[in-house]
């Protein structure tokens, strides 16, 4: 049986003291029975120790009400098929942020090419914040997504 939440506004933050994989993915299938869930903030408490994630953000699709999303020190295979998945399901996504550990051996999976992903598949977004490799600069010559949209954008934390 699906459940829903009778409170679309409702806001959810978690602090679980470990996110990591297979905790992580049990969390996020409970979370996601809150199928008119509209924000979402995960903060893990502990950092996410050094074996590589295989968590995946698969269980929160089911919730396409969302439209803010927050998750912090749980570390995720983020591909460019990811950010496709994300805008089919929350298409009224507003608020993006995905904080997780990364180093200079083993720096975001994303790289610069993914905003114009960003701004084609997520038109509702005003406000990102995810680590990018901007190391790796996009060819040029490729034809990208372009928007005129305003959107605020933090590569702070990107090699």
């Amino acid at each position: 049986m699906r459940r829903s939440c009778g409170c679309p506004g409702l806001v959810l933050t978690v602090h679980p003291p470990n996110a990591n994989p297979p905790g992580a993915k049990e969390l996020l299938e409970v979370i996601s029975r809150f199928s008119l869930l509209q924000k979402l903030k995960i903060h893990a408490t502990e950092p996410p120790d050094d074996r590589p994630s295989t968590c995946n953000l698969d269980s929160l699709y089911r919730i396409t009400a969302l439209r803010l999303l927050t998750v912090c020190g749980i570390n995720f295979a983020l591909t460019n098929e990811t950010i496709a998945m994300f805008g089919r399901s929350w298409p009224e996504m507003t608020s993006l942020t995905i904080e997780y550990a990364t180093s200079e051996t083993e720096p975001p999976s994303l790289t610069l090419e993914a905003l114009s992903l960003f701004a084609t598949h997520m038109p509702t977004l005003q406000r990102l914040k995810i680590g990018l490799d901007a190391r790796i600069i996009p060819d040029p010559t490729k034809p990208s997504a372009r928007s005129t949209r305003s959107m605020w954008l933090s590569l702070e934390d990107s090699p």
